[in-house]
């Protein structure tokens, strides 16, 4: 996959592959990366590429995570972690939740700390990174953030910590 173009991607997306990277884009996430980061369809799909990802992520897809990570004036961890829960499956939910509290849809059932936003949706999503993990690694990014450096008072959000090979779930848009 990392020899691919994009464009080589988007269009085996159409197909077999559905969810592809470390990051695991599925096919409508894809699209709005491509289109919002500038990236070409002949653009090579590898690590350089894929890393990308994260910058799209937080501050386009799932903003509350960039506000949250630059200290931007409401903004708060727990908006942070439910934004991670969101785009990524994997990621446990920071609080019990009633069915539909998400934005209406999701979750399908009512769920507990811990699991994924889309327990019992079709694919049966589980979470595998607690909130507590998401909570320090975000903590952790946020400190390295707002550290003053002799350039600047604040740095690009790296994001290192946030796990890599996240799962989203299958079939779903955001």
């Amino acid at each position: 996959i990392s020899q691919m173009t994009v464009g080589e991607i988007m269009d085996a997306q159409r197909g077999s592959l559905f969810a592809v990277g470390k990051y695991q884009i599925i096919p409508g996430t894809m699209k709005e990366f491509v289109q919002n980061m500038g990236i070409s369809r002949d653009d090579v799909f590898n690590e350089e590429t894929q890393d990308k990802f994260k910058e799209y992520t937080v501050n386009y897809k799932r903003p509350s995570v960039g506000k949250f990570l630059t200290g931007a004036a409401g903004s708060s961890l727990e908006k942070a972690q439910l934004a991670l829960a969101a785009e990524f499956a994997s990621v446990g939910v920071p609080y019990d939740m009633k069915k539909g509290e998400y934005n209406g849809r999701y979750p399908v059932i009512d769920i507990k700390k811990g699991d994924s936003l889309y327990k019992g949706a079709p694919g049966d999503n589980a979470a595998s990174i607690s909130p507590e993990d998401i909570a320090e690694a975000l903590r952790k990014e946020k400190k390295i953030n707002l550290k003053p450096t002799p350039q600047s008072t604040r740095q690009t959000v790296p994001l290192e910590e946030i796990p890599k090979n996240l799962d989203s779930p299958e079939g779903r848009e955001y």
